[in-house]
């Protein structure tokens, strides 16, 4: 092991701003990686921030981490922002930097989430094979097998064939009647019309385009007039580029479903994601991981998806800049407005901030 990785400087969900040392027992440990730790009689879920050669504490007097996760939670330009948020806002960095890992993937019992699976037939299965191979008394498997044959079956919805479906499906997926697959939805939203951009929209379109650095734009326009079409049109010339991903903010979660509807129905092919706090904690953290992975090429969200882990972020849009439901007003406080330009100004992206009211 490298002597420089020999102390782990680790971020606690505790109200104490500073790292905690712990010695490192493993060798390849990653910056933002999350990992459990003794802390006095309890075991806590922590991150690693940095490395060291040395502590004030005696190194006899350090404790070793509990073991590592593979996960790694956030990346070091992350890492940065939540840093600086940390300090410009006065909040006890370990409390900063845990509060933004869906609640999820900290409870050991819940995580990681397993992937729906949908189950087809092979071409094994027949008729001839199940009045040959089943006996009348296996009423399950006939009743799995015969659905099979009309049309595959989706995971979640075995039960509502038979209470044991889910145990017997992996037994003729074991005898090759029937292969498993990730389960995918359809995308069901008819492809959107899309109207013809006015003389103005394309002259702020164009210079909305013309630089992919940090430069942040305020758009101004009254409800109504063509602001989210500008949203559109930019989110395509980004998105056209393969692995590139957008960061949209909405102040409130009630605005989010009628935004996720037009990208969804603009962009049938690209996967959309959302974030808030009405979601349940499964599907948060199922879509928080498909923008860390570079999977989801949109990320729709309010205030606290500011700090969503995303791969390979191009451009951040804020829709109504002003609103103040943009302000975190309890535990970690933060204007993630604000947080958004440094974000932007860190990673060299541009930013548009679109509002109603006249400025």
């Amino acid at each position: 092991m490298n002597e420089k990785n020999k102390i782990l400087k680790i971020a606690l969900d505790v109200p104490l701003d500073k790292f905690f040392d712990y010695l490192n027992n493993e060798s390849n440990i990653s910056i933002g990686q999350y990992v459990k730790v003794p802390f006095g009689k309890r075991t806590l879920i922590g991150v690693v921030c940095g490395f060291a050669k040395s502590s004030i504490v005696p190194v006899d007097k350090l404790k070793q981490i509990i073991s590592v996760e593979k996960e790694v939670i956030c990346d070091e330009n992350l890492l940065e922002l939540l840093t600086f948020s940390s300090s410009y806002y006065h909040h006890p960095i370990g409390q900063a930097i845990l509060s933004i890992v869906p609640s999820r993937i900290k409870n050991e019992k819940n995580s990681p989430l397993k992937k729906e699976m949908i189950y087809k037939a092979t071409k094994k299965l027949t008729q001839d094979w199940i009045k040959t191979n089943i006996t009348k008394r296996q009423k399950t498997k006939i009743k799995l097998l015969s659905a099979l044959l009309i049309q595959p079956l989706i995971q979640s919805k075995l039960k509502t064939i038979a209470s044991n479906a889910s145990q017997v499906i992996l037994e003729l997926e074991s005898l090759g009647l029937c292969i498993a697959e990730e389960y995918i939805p359809k995308n069901n939203h008819h492809k959107d019309e899309i109207p013809p951009l006015n003389v103005e929209q394309k002259k702020v379109l164009e210079k909305l385009s013309r630089k992919d650095t940090f430069i942040p734009w305020l758009l101004h326009g009254v409800t109504g007039s063509g602001k989210t079409e500008i949203y559109l049109n930019l989110i395509k010339k980004y998105i056209e580029k393969k692995g590139n991903q957008i960061l949209v903010l909405v102040p409130e979660i009630n605005l989010t479903p009628q935004l996720e509807n037009r990208f969804r129905m603009r962009f049938p092919n690209k996967k959309v994601v959302i974030l808030h706090s009405n979601i349940n904690e499964s599907q948060r953290l199922k879509n928080w991981r498909l923008a860390k992975s570079g999977e989801a090429q949109i990320i729709l969200g309010t205030r606290l998806a500011i700090f969503t882990p995303i791969k390979n972020l191009r451009f951040i849009i804020i829709d109504e800049e002003h609103d103040a439901s943009f302000k975190q007003q309890e535990g970690f406080k933060y204007h993630a407005r604000d947080v958004a330009m440094v974000r932007a100004r860190n990673q060299n992206i541009p930013i548009l901030m679109g509002k109603a009211t006249p400025p």
